[in-house]
């Protein structure tokens, strides 16, 4: 049991840390997601108190793309180290890094994902104020495919908003943080919303291809290196369906003709969104990579053109029952005279 009130779901040997584990709160009898970070070098002693007070200002944003943070707390294990334990409310749905562990996403399904966790960090953004002085928390900071969380429509929501600002802005490199910094965030632990494009770049780039962009460093100074040495899009060839997203992402992960702010991305995959109707083609990779299960994409279409069938049913259902009532009323009208 983790805090005296968690119990994990799966019966796991061992638990990694920086993952999202499905858990039972004992002590309001509820579903929730549990996060485990090792104590590090790297975390301030006083990032219990700041997570707290962050995270009630994180939560009065109320954005739907936003996971709770409800319970934080330090655990004491029986060898005398401990951890620090985050508990999020719960939906039902699986981590980003598994839902692409299968086939590719078919290139709506990832604009759609990609919207919205913009949305989330255009929320988060939009806080420029400090807490006491000390620090700023309009940022993600340490975004990975780990914190989010995607449900069976492709709706998201985003765990870890504000463990680094509540460290004071300098990320806690849990396990596998680093695959995700920016340059500044590696060599002077400076952390600002390009580094959530930054990190949001990488995360697109594995949703269309499957791998990093800059592949898996082995540590920091190695992902130093390979972020100096820029994103591998060679002998990438793609359908013309995933063009678009290939050019966003160049973007995001550029140093030049970079996206001013999550707006102006969301603007760019939003109209790319509406443009003409996503074709079933599948995307052309290199040697030693999966295919695309075209099975699984023309089904994924067959669903999402029945949905926007029973959504169109739905609505001239409504009307239909409009024009009903307002005949109704019509002819109650002519009866009693007064038409």
């Amino acid at each position: 049991m983790i805090g005296n009130r968690y119990i994990l779901d799966a019966r796991e040997e061992s638990i990694d840390e920086n993952r999202l584990y499905q858990a039972r709160d004992v002590l309001e009898e509820e579903k929730v997601f549990l996060k485990i970070i090792n104590a590090n070098r790297y975390i301030k002693k006083d990032f219990i108190e700041n997570l707290i007070d962050i995270s009630t200002t994180v939560n009065d944003l109320g954005n739907r793309y936003i996971l709770k943070l409800k319970n934080i707390g330090i655990h004491y294990k029986d060898n005398g180290e401990y951890c620090y334990y985050m508990a999020y409310e719960y939906i039902d749905g699986v981590e980003l890094s598994e839902l692409i562990a299968g086939n590719y996403l078919h290139p709506e399904a990832i604009m759609n994902i990609s919207v919205e966790i913009l949305k989330a960090l255009e929320s988060i953004h939009s806080i420029d104020c400090g807490m006491h002085g000390m620090y700023d928390f309009g940022y993600h900071g340490s975004l990975k495919m780990n914190d989010i969380i995607v449900d069976k429509n492709y709706n998201v929501k985003i765990a870890d908003f504000g463990i680094t600002a509540a460290n004071r802005g300098e990320n806690i490199r849990a396990k596998g943080n680093y695959q995700y910094m920016s340059a500044p965030q590696i060599c002077i632990n400076y952390t600002d919303k390009e580094s959530d494009l930054f990190a949001f770049g990488i995360i697109l780039y594995e949703m269309i291809f499957k791998r990093r962009p800059f592949g898996t460093a082995k540590n920091e100074k190695d992902m130093l290196s390979r972020i100096d040495r820029g994103p591998d899009y060679r002998n990438i060839k793609v359908q013309k369906s995933y063009e678009k997203l290939v050019e966003i992402d160049k973007r995001l992960l550029s140093r030049k003709n970079k996206f001013k702010d999550c707006k102006e991305a969301i603007v760019e995959l939003t109209g790319v969104l509406y443009q003409n109707t996503v074709e079933t083609e599948r995307i052309e990779v290199p040697e030693n990579t999966s295919i695309i299960d075209l099975r699984l994409i023309e089904n994924e279409n067959k669903l999402i053109k029945e949905e926007q069938l029973r959504q169109m049913n739905r609505k001239i259902g409504v009307i239909k029952r409009s024009a009903a009532a307002m005949i109704i009323v019509a002819a109650i009208l002519l009866a009693v005279g007064m038409y």
